[in-house]
């Protein structure tokens, strides 16, 4: 087993690269725009978790199975996940019910007294509180 030596300039050159590549963390993709989705409805639930009901677009080649979703500080980011019919989704949450007459979809994710912030094509809105 070869030990680096951090004193030496090619060790922390390598220590730099590795911890700021985009291979360690995904950034959040926005699918749909803010109307897309409308409304929005947050609502804090037992057992650190907050439900997400979120307006779902009825398209012939594409749906949602839920959202992907991040902490950044204390703000929790959330976004709608778009995915093509014939392709198996597989979002952080996926939707706890199957959808309704009005098209409307439910996610839980963990959830500790953050912000909440819808995160779409078009803009960021602060959902809950």
């Amino acid at each position: 087993m070869k030990i680096l030596d951090l004193k030496k300039p090619a060790a922390v050159a390598v220590i730099i690269f590795a911890t700021n590549s985009p291979c360690g963390a995904a950034e959040l993709k926005a699918y749909y725009s803010k109307s897309a989705v409308q409304p929005v409805v947050a609502q804090p639930l037992q057992g650190n978790e907050i439900s997400i009901r979120y307006h779902v677009l009825p398209e012939s080649t594409f749906y949602s199975a839920g959202v992907d979703y991040e902490k950044v500080g204390e703000t929790l980011k959330i976004s709608v996940v778009r995915s093509a019919v014939d392709t198996r989704a597989v979002p952080m949450a996926r939707t706890v019910l199957p959808l309704d007459g009005r098209w409307e979809a439910e996610v839980h994710i963990p959830y500790h007294g953050e912000k909440v912030v819808l995160i779409s094509t078009d803009s960021e809105d602060q959902i809950y509180p």
